[in-house]
């Protein structure tokens, strides 16, 4: 930032991979939004005031976020799955569905698009579509790189925690990105009490965060 203060991608950095992950959510969102200030164009960028919002867990806000990222670029399929992220934890099922079959459709259907569709589906009352879904990412990962993240979301979904709880630790021994998240990310506070999760955030590095 000191070195090149316009280089809009820093400030998107500093605030999703670094204040976000610390639970810094104020100072990640002024980051994000100096990063739109200097690339107002980008709709990744725009996206991401809408994720940090949903880490905060203002889902109302993040709501509102994706859908200007929609109005801005129909076919940014990021935003479509997060919108269906934050209809999720409102409660809003049925229209979460909707919209991560979107984004889903948008991108050719990405592993952590499969698991976000499992997961609502079984909080939604449709485990054989859970189930489904878990066998449509157990079918990919013979040709493609599956997340064991992805497969974790679908069974805390269908109340398994142990099986998601088993995926994470072998997350861990790939050295799975998205596991940077969890020690904010609203996904995993169903197993924030469990002994397991904890011991997982300290061996990641982020205790302080549990």
């Amino acid at each position: 930032m000191e070195l090149n203060p316009s280089y809009a991608t820093t400030y998107f950095w500093y605030g999703l991979d670094y204040c976000a992950l610390l639970g810094r959510f104020p100072e990640g969102l002024q980051a994000a939004k100096t990063a739109i200030q200097l690339d107002p164009l980008s709709s990744l960028l725009r996206e991401s005031v809408g994720y940090l919002y949903l880490l905060d867990r203002q889902f109302e806000r993040a709501d509102e976020e994706y859908r200007d990222v929609i109005a801005f670029d129909p076919v940014f399929y990021k935003a479509w799955t997060g919108l269906g992220r934050s209809l999720y934890f409102q409660g809003r099922y049925d229209e979460a569905i909707d919209a991560v079959l979107k984004g889903k459709s948008l991108s050719g259907g990405l592993p952590n698009q499969l698991g976000a569709l499992g997961q609502i589906y079984a909080c939604a009352g449709q485990a054989e579509k859970a189930r489904e879904m878990l066998q449509e990412l157990t079918n990919m990962a013979e040709y493609h790189f599956v997340p064991q993240t992805s497969l974790a979301v679908v069974h805390l979904g269908l109340g398994d925690y142990d099986a998601a709880l088993a995926h994470l630790e072998k997350a861990y021994g790939q050295r799975e990105l998205p596991l940077t998240t969890i020690g904010v990310h609203p996904l995993w506070d169903p197993l924030r009490k469990r002994p397991e999760f904890k011991a997982l955030l300290g061996k990641i590095g982020l205790q302080a965060l549990a």
